[in-house]
């Protein structure tokens, strides 16, 4: 228990000497008289390890008499090493402190507390398990081990959430510049001189935790500057907890000789002082102070009675823009559409034609024809010649559903020219969505103008600042990667038109191919009839010719069999062509609905994007906020 008031009282020194450095006006002799005052237990707490480790493993490795062994146990070059050890990392933490933010500042008073508690349970642990002289040694570096393991994550947090620096910039040369001159003025040259390197490194270490929260690097830039950033803070924090866990050999014997009672209060009596350097610190924070001559009205709720009107007006925007895309799709698609329609007279006129069937029965014949020779052919050099031959390709026709999708292609779609009309129709279409983006945005940053009469804090202004630019920022880049990510209505890279002839000519073929079978087996047979009855009657007239009768018979039934295809061609076009025309139309008409709800889902997706990112942005942690230029009134990054 000495141990652990020893280090309460060590701890009380400590705060003193970090708490004039921090608020009084900095000299160089205060610089002096507090870095040799952290330096001194610095310097104890890494000597006393070394000195165990180097005469254990003298010890073990080599002999008494060695040159090694007497090296290692020179207790002068190990305390040299640590000195010089403890003014680096004294100087470090001194000058972290001077910029050290509220929140900070409380987490290192709690910190103390988590400190002490780990210590005093460490001790009682290892009291069962280590040699005594040891003990307190393992117990504190054990102490600083888990801290650090508990504390780097709050650390990491207090990073988000904090609000960026005044001097933070897109440019790396501008941040630097800014973090020079937001140095504390001090009348040492010296310590002015440490403050410049150090604001260097801290300016960078700024630029680059914005670059990569941004991911503006990439996902490896990303990652390095994050390792980065968490082995500086748990350096800060491995210097900080052994700090105060140093040892406390001078004042273990002072604490031994009060008694209990005494020691209780004073314990009571620290955790007061805790308290009130914690309120003291908040109460005197530099980075929040006003100067006097200033008067400035706050209003704490201003900024989130601006972020809920933009909530409110996100949703509005949202599905405004939604619905105005898609009555704009609606109109400009059946627009596009309409020479489709118009076309469908002509196309049915080349269908109802009466010498159609001819020209398909004669594709047919000839694609027969010749599989029957390429068959012939592979049987006589496979099983005649002996000959190692493959079987032919006989699908070297074309089939109906493919003549029919090219003469769709040609007479509705006019070879292509759909294609560019529904091209012409994107350009349109990514026109007028980036337009609604732009009054989406115009109505949205209406919100965050400050009205007169207001005047805000730092801080807030800041984070106004942050939101405003979020808003320019997403906006932005949903303008430019729009058309990159707006749909374009192709397989592959097969256009518009082959898909939809693709799909209206497998429609129409699975919806009413039994009843064009029957259609055209009906026309076969009254054709027969007309062919037989033709020909006898062409017997009769030929009879006297004698063996040219058959001859003159075949001649008039062909006749007979074309006019009666003419007759049925006719009857066949009068019953069925408004059917068909009324099938064509509304597989054309389906397939527009299908293209206009596929085109509406995929703006509606990139505009739910758009909002969603902004939503994201403006509720985003200040470490993630873009910085505002408030002399330029542009984006920073």
């Amino acid at each position: 228990m000495n141990h652990v008031v020893a280090v309460m009282f060590k701890t009380l020194i400590l705060l003193a000497a970090l708490s004039v450095w921090r608020y009084a006006n900095t000299s160089c002799w205060l610089f002096v008289i507090v870095l040799t005052i952290v330096s001194f237990f610095l310097t104890m707490t890494f000597s006393e390890g070394r000195l165990l480790y180097r005469k254990g493993f003298a010890d073990q490795v080599f002999r008494d008499s060695s040159i090694f062994h007497r090296w290692l146990n020179k207790t002068w070059f190990v305390l040299i090493s640590s000195l010089f050890s403890a003014l680096i990392a004294g100087i470090m933490l001194l000058l972290s402190i001077l910029h050290l933010n509220g929140k900070v500042l409380i987490v290192m008073f709690l910190d103390i507390g988590l400190l002490l508690t780990l210590y005093w349970l460490f001790i009682r642990y290892f009291s069962k398990h280590t040699y005594e002289g040891i003990t307190h040694l393992v117990a504190r570096k054990t102490a600083v081990i888990v801290n650090i393991v508990i504390m780097v994550p709050v650390a990491v947090a207090i990073m988000l959430y904090s609000m960026p620096p005044e001097f933070l910039h897109g440019s790396l040369v501008a941040t630097i510049d800014g973090a020079k001159q937001s140095i504390t003025p001090v009348s040492c040259e010296s310590l002015r001189l440490l403050q410049t390197y150090d604001a260097v490194r801290n300016g960078f270490a700024w630029w680059a935790m914005f670059k990569a929260s941004s991911s503006l690097g990439g996902t490896v830039y990303a990652i390095l500057v994050w390792l980065g950033f968490l082995v500086m803070q748990t350096f800060y924090l491995w210097i900080f907890s052994r700090l105060i866990l140093s040892s406390t050999i001078p004042f273990v014997n002072v604490f031994s000789k009060i008694n209990q009672y005494k020691i209780d209060r004073f314990s009571l009596g620290f955790f007061g002082v805790i308290v009130a350097f914690a309120v003291i610190s908040i109460t005197f924070m530099p980075d929040e102070r006003v100067d006097k001559n200033e008067t400035v009205e706050t209003n704490t709720t201003y900024v989130s009675d601006v972020l809920k009107e933009i909530d409110t007006l996100t949703q509005e925007e949202r599905n405004k823009s939604i619905e105005a895309v898609n009555s704009y799709i609606d109109t400009e698609v059946n627009h596009v559409f309409q020479s489709v329609y118009a076309n469908i007279p002509q196309y049915a006129d080349r269908q109802y034609v009466w010498y159609r069937d001819y020209v398909d029965m004669y594709q047919v014949a000839a694609k027969k024809i010749s599989d029957g020779w390429e068959k012939y052919k592979y049987y006589i050099r496979k099983y005649i010649w002996q000959d190692d031959v493959s079987y032919p390709l006989l699908n070297n026709t074309k089939s109906y559903a493919q003549k029919s999708s090219d003469e769709l292609q040609r007479v509705l779609f006019q070879n292509g020219k759909f294609d560019k009309q529904i091209y012409d129709l994107q350009q349109k279409i990514n026109a007028y969505t980036q337009k609604r983006i732009v009054q989406s945005r115009d109505s949205i940053a209406s919100s965050i103008t400050l009205p007169e009469g207001i005047k805000l804090s730092e801080g807030d202004m800041q984070r106004l600042q942050n939101i405003n630019a979020a808003i320019e920022k997403s906006f932005l880049k949903a303008k430019n990667s729009l058309v990159k990510t707006a749909m374009a209505y192709k397989v592959g890279e097969v256009g518009v038109t082959l898909v939809l002839t693709k799909t209206i000519v497998a429609k129409l073929l699975a919806k009413s191919g039994v009843k064009v079978i029957a259609k055209t087996g009906a026309k076969t047979a009254i054709k027969s009839g007309g062919f037989l009855s033709g020909a006898t009657t062409g017997l009769a007239v030929c009879a006297p010719s004698g063996p040219w009768a058959l001859a003159c018979g075949a001649a008039a039934g062909t006749l007979t069999w074309v006019g009666i295809d003419f007759a049925v061609g006719s009857v066949d076009e009068v019953l069925t062509r408004n059917a068909f025309e009324a099938k064509l139309r509304s597989e054309i008409k389906r397939n527009e609905n299908a293209f206009k709800q596929q085109m509406k889902q995929t703006y509606a997706r990139g505009i739910n994007d758009l909002f969603n990112t902004l939503d994201a942005s403006v509720h985003k942690r200040p470490i993630d906020a873009i910085i505002y230029d408030r002399d330029t009134n542009t984006s920073k990054l």
